[in-house]
C-alpha cells in the first residue's frame, strides 16, 4: 500500500514480484540503518531529483535515434530504456516508488 493506504499498481506490483525484491516505505529503509547500528540517520525523498534524472535521459536518447553509430546503442536496448524509464517515471508520479537518499554515522 502507498502512504495513506491507497493500494500500489498492479503493473509495479508485477515488477517488484518478477525483478524479486522486497521493498519498503523510505521511513522504513531508515530504520533498517538505525536497527544495524548506524546513528544519526537522515532520509531524504529524492524523487522528484530521480525523475527529472529519467526525463532528460528519455529526451537524450529519443534525440540520438538515428542508430548506434551516435550512442552506441541498438534499438532493441533503446526500447527497453526508454519503457523500463517511463515506468519508473509513471509510479514515481503515482506514488508507487519513491527514490532515497541516505546518511547515517558509524557507530
Amino acid at each position: 500500500l502507498r502512504p495513506g493506504g491507497d493500494p500500489l499498481s498492479d503493473d509495479f506490483i508485477d515488477y517488484v514480484k518478477g525483478a524479486g525484491y522486497y521493498v519498503h516505505e523510505l521511513a522504513a529503509y531508515g530504520d533498517i540503518v538505525k536497527a544495524t547500528g548506524f546513528r544519526e540517520v537522515v532520509v531524504l525523498d529524492k524523487t522528484d531529483a530521480f525523475v527529472a534524472v529519467m526525463q532528460r535521459e528519455m529526451e537524450a536518447i529519443r534525440g540520438n535515434l538515428q542508430g548506434p553509430e551516435h550512442d552506441g546503442l541498438e534499438n532493441a536496448d533503446r526500447d527497453y530504456l526508454l519503457e523500463r524509464w517511463e515506468s519508473k517515471t509513471r509510479w514515481c508520479k503515482a506514488g508507487d516508488t519513491k527514490w532515497g537518499h541516505f546518511y547515517a554515522r558509524r557507530p
